[in-house]
């Protein structure tokens, strides 16, 4: 049995818990003195335990899809400005050296979001340079700035045979783990990912970006059964807070508040410490700053609350498809079907021919 861990991404002193166990940064928040000076006052007020160093890699794209120039210069200081982002994988270990986290994950080129197949082959082309030659050097800042901290691996590919093209020319790195988005991928391709890192024998796995509720199922699962440790972040917490959303526990869906109090049969009967004796309409009358910082910290807690959950009920997949089916409403049931037909062919085949897996899983 593994660890699953979430992580709190994207925090700002405004919104962070007195006592938030796991944070996930970006260079961002080291781009100068005083952001630095900001972020180091937020580490002490949260007592993080386990604090991780994402590559900001997703700027590159970001900008990129702008049309902003972007420079990969590290004789250069790492810069970060409306038209110009320079970031490399010496920046980002020299943001680890401040940081000193528990991992850092090194710099990528992120593929772009389409289901188009030549549109996908010729990003994958166009990127897979920058992302072999990044991991090399990211390994090797790591080791000459911040040698105590765990170095992930991230991951950029469509599909199996573009992760074992990259996984060949990258042997001989030394890492720890691997780090991986899902914005290109079904259920059925992620699962297809975790059993070639079983495979190879990664023990730790970072999955990038989300906390979807089925990914957060899936992720419950393959810690318990395949690998050592799983980790999952997301920004969502917070954004819905600014926005004035309510994440509910059970399904982990969102609504903004003002719309729940016109509801009169609804009742709070949110579990965590910060919901107790507040009705919504207590909740909607906090108003501005103080109202996203209430909501800011029952959703995070509800999303930990939610994995832990998933984790106490997966240790077989009939447990976590009762558990998933008792919180989600009916039209989400396919779903559920869906991740189990996923999750069982992992459980029974991670051990078999990978074409094999892909077969079942794909059909």
């Amino acid at each position: 049995m593994g660890e699953l861990e979430i992580l709190s991404a994207g925090p700002e002193k405004q919104l962070i818990m007195p006592y938030t166990k796991n944070i996930l940064l970006t260079p961002d928040y080291f781009v100068s003195k005083s952001k630095i000076k900001y972020t180091l006052e937020m580490l002490k007020m949260c007592h993080a335990k386990i604090i991780a160093l994402d590559s900001g890699g997703f700027g590159i794209l970001m900008y990129e899809e702008q049309g902003k120039k972007v420079t990969f210069d590290p004789s250069q200081p790492f810069i970060k400005e409306d038209n110009l982002l320079n970031l490399s994988p010496v920046h980002v270990a020299l943001c680890a050296s401040i940081l000193k986290p528990t991992f850092m994950v090194g710099l990528d080129y992120p593929v772009m979001k389409t289901d188009d197949p030549l549109e996908q082959h010729m990003d994958y082309t166009k990127k897979f340079g920058y992302n072999v030659i990044w991991t090399w050097e990211s390994a090797e800042a790591k080791e000459k700035y911040c040698p105590e901290t765990e170095f992930f691996v991230p991951i950029q590919a469509y599909n199996m045979e573009q992760l074992q093209f990259f996984w060949k020319s990258i042997h001989g790195v030394n890492f720890d783990g691997i780090s991986i988005p899902i914005r290109n991928m079904s259920i059925e391709k992620l699962a297809l990912f975790m059993v070639f890192f079983y495979q190879q024998g990664i023990d730790k796995v970072h999955i990038l970006g989300t906390t979807k509720p089925m990914i957060v199922a899936m992720a419950a699962f393959i810690a318990k059964h395949l690998f050592g440790w799983t980790s999952l972040d997301a920004t969502t917490w917070q954004k819905t807070a600014k926005t004035g959303n309510f994440t509910n526990h059970l399904d982990l869906s969102s609504e903004y508040i003002g719309n729940v109090i016109f509801e009169s049969h609804y009742n709070n009967d949110c579990p965590c410490p910060f919901c107790k004796n507040k009705s919504f309409s207590d909740i909607y009358n906090l108003k501005g700053p103080a109202m996203t910082y209430f909501l800011g910290r029952h959703n995070f807690w509800v999303i930990e609350h939610f994995a832990r959950e998933a984790f106490n009920h997966c240790d077989s997949i009939n447990m976590l498809k009762h558990f998933l089916k008792k919180n989600f409403k009916p039209r989400r049931h396919k779903e559920i079907e869906k991740l189990c037909n996923a999750l069982t062919i992992v459980k029974n085949c991670k051990n078999d021919d990978l074409k094999m897996v892909e077969k079942l899983l794909m059909a």
